[in-house]
Formats: C-alpha cells, sequence, structure tokens
C-alpha cells in the first residue's frame, strides 16, 4: 500500500459512503463538493446519550449534564432543547438500569473515546498523523474481570439493527479490531453494538489468527476507491435523504 492515497484518511463513514454510493462518494471526498452541515434532532440526541454514556461513573448527571452545554456540536444545536434533553436522559436512565449496561459498566474501563490511526502498511499510528490511512475513535473498551477478553463498544442510537434486513455488519469495529490486535497483545476480541434505545446488542468474537482476513476487508474497499475511474449513481431509497439529491439530479452526467 502506498504512502500516498488520493483519497486517505479513510474512515468507517467514507468507506460506508464508497460502498453505499460511488457517486455519493464522488461529490463527498473527491470533487469535495460543500454542502451546508444541517443539524437534526437525531445527530442531537445522539451527541447528548454518547455524552452521557462516556461520562458514567466519571462524574455526576447533574455534573454530566451541565458538560452538555460545554459542547459546541451539542449546544450549538437548534434542537439541544430542555425537552430533547429531558428524553435522552429518560433514555439513559432507563438504560443503565438494564443487565446489559450493568455488565459493560461492570467491566474494568480500558478507556473511552479512543482516537486511533494506521498507516499504510497497517501499522497504529497516531490519528493525526501525516502517514494515517485509516482512523476511528472508539467509544469505549472494557475487560471481563473473570474472562480477562477485551470488549470494543459502539453506542448506536436511533433505528434498533441488531437484527433483521438491516442488521448492523461487523465492518466499523471490525476494523477498529485491526489496529486493537496490531497494538496489544491479546487474541480475543468482542466487539459489541449497543442499541441503546432498544435496550438490544449485537456482537461478534475476533481472533487475532483472522488478523489477514479483517486487513483484507479494510483495504479492499479502499483500494477499489483509489482505483475508480468513474463514479457510478447506486439508486436506492436513500437517495431521498442523500444531502447530494438535489446535485445528483441536475448533474448532466448522471
Amino acid at each position: 500500500m502506498k504512502k500516498q492515497m488520493k483519497y486517505a484518511p479513510y474512515s468507517a463513514s467514507r468507506l460506508a459512503t464508497f460502498e453505499q454510493c460511488n457517486r455519493k462518494f464522488q461529490y463527498k471526498y473527491v470533487d469535495k463538493i460543500q454542502v451546508p452541515f444541517e443539524p437534526s434532532v437525531a445527530l442531537t440526541r445522539g451527541g447528548i446519550i454518547h455524552s452521557l454514556l462516556e461520562n458514567h461513573g466519571k462524574m455526576t448527571l447533574k455534573e454530566s449534564v451541565q458538560q452538555l452545554k460545554e459542547d459546541p456540536q451539542i449546544a450549538k444545536s437548534p434542537f439541544y432543547t430542555k425537552e430533547v434533553v429531558r428524553d435522552c436522559l429518560k433514555v439513559f436512565k432507563s438504560f443503565i438500569e438494564t443487565d446489559i449496561a450493568k455488565e459493560i459498566f461492570d467491566e474494568l474501563e480500558l478507556g473511552t473515546e479512543l482516537h486511533l490511526g494506521l498507516d499504510g502498511k497497517l501499522n497504529p499510528c497516531e490519528y493525526l498523523s501525516k502517514d494515517v490511512l485509516f482512523r476511528g475513535m472508539i467509544d469505549r473498551v472494557t475487560v471481563n474481570r473473570t474472562t480477562n477478553v477485551v470488549r470494543i463498544i459502539d453506542w448506536k442510537t436511533g433505528k434498533d439493527k441488531s437484527t433483521g434486513t438491516y442488521r448492523q455488519a461487523p465492518d466499523q469495529l471490525m476494523h477498529y479490531a485491526s489496529w486493537y490486535f496490531t497494538k496489544f497483545p491479546v487474541d480475543t476480541l468482542i466487539i459489541t453494538y449497543v442499541f441503546v434505545e432498544h435496550n438490544t446488542t449485537l456482537e461478534y468474537t475476533l481472533t487475532r489468527n483472522k488478523l489477514n482476513a479483517y486487513n483484507k476487508a479494510l483495504l479492499t474497499p479502499i483500494v477499489k476507491a483509489e482505483k475508480a475511474d468513474e463514479f457510478p449513481k447506486d439508486l436506492s431509497p436513500l437517495c431521498n435523504f442523500c444531502e447530494f439529491y438535489t446535485h445528483c439530479n441536475n448533474d448532466i452526467e448522471a
């Protein structure tokens, strides 16, 4: 893998965009078309719930709520209202009383909001390194006090994707596992998506002996994106919610 890549640094969301629709990837990361950011209730709620969970056990709930006012991404949202905060607190309080939350928070915390980076040879590097090929942020890492198995956790808000047609793929946390296996001497990792508003989880067990396969899963879409000469549309119901919907429809080469 060459050090200088056209569309690096990649992230789980950037790779997901390429897999979802090549044309959207082109508009966003190749042409770099600027679309005004539109805050939403969903994004605001997600930010609040993530913040409450990150601070749980580290500060009082009152202090955690106060900190929300100091987070510009949350506090500046027009949807940051008393009603929305109240609803998020209800979700948070309900979740931390579940067996799922009790198990997670009973485990030994190894870190929260961990920034990670992998260079072109998939060696760990700094998140902001000039050589970074892929980077991301892990919501929480814990280790079971009895089994010593490490768990990588991602908090999910919104729809429950623990089952069904739109079941959450392992890709995002599997890519993070590539970093963790390379950086730390562990043989097994459990990656856990937690759908906070539904009190459900989806877990995958990953093992070091399959690291080459995990690395391949990370590099394959990157190579495809770097080699792409054309970026065709992938028409789907999601088009109606795409930030480039109008631009795409007006594209004479579409």
